[in-house]
């Protein structure tokens, strides 16, 4: 295969995982934040960008886009409800993150700066942390024990 095949399957995989997700693709200069996963799904949250707070709260599906304006972006998100499932899904200059929690009080960190997504999942006392590369796809997934 050649490298121009291989980057063109990539870009292909990409798109996919993006259409799976329900995400678009942000323009430059943004970052969007999509809270997918169970219809209903409680949630709240706060979002910095610029040195500028940002309360989100409501219910899943919920679509949010943040004006970066060379600044990073650093969200929390709580999911409230102890059943279903909240998928978190992020995304800037072409990075991503998607992020799926089942435990009533899990929580989902976000930073997003110089290209780079990182996040950390705390549901019942453990929390996973990654960091990934601007061209990673990221998915993950906890699940609290009852």
């Amino acid at each position: 295969m050649t490298q121009a095949a291989v980057n063109d399957a990539a870009a292909q995989a990409e798109k996919a995982a993006a259409a799976d997700t329900g995400a678009r693709e942000p323009a430059s200069g943004e970052a969007v934040l999509n809270l997918e996963g169970t219809r209903g799904a409680e949630f709240s949250g706060t979002c910095f960008v610029g040195g500028e707070e940002r309360e989100i709260s409501g219910q899943a599906p919920a679509h949010y886009t943040f004006t970066l304006d060379g600044d990073g972006i650093e969200c929390e998100i709580q999911k409230q409800d102890p059943d279903g499932t909240l998928k978190v899904v992020f995304a800037a200059s072409g990075a991503r993150s998607v992020q799926s929690t089942t435990g009533g009080g899990s929580t989902v960190n976000i930073t997003y700066q110089n290209g780079s997504v990182s996040y950390s999942t705390t549901s019942s006392g453990t929390t996973n942390v990654v960091t990934s590369s601007s061209s990673s796809v990221v998915s993950s997934s906890t699940s609290a024990s009852r």
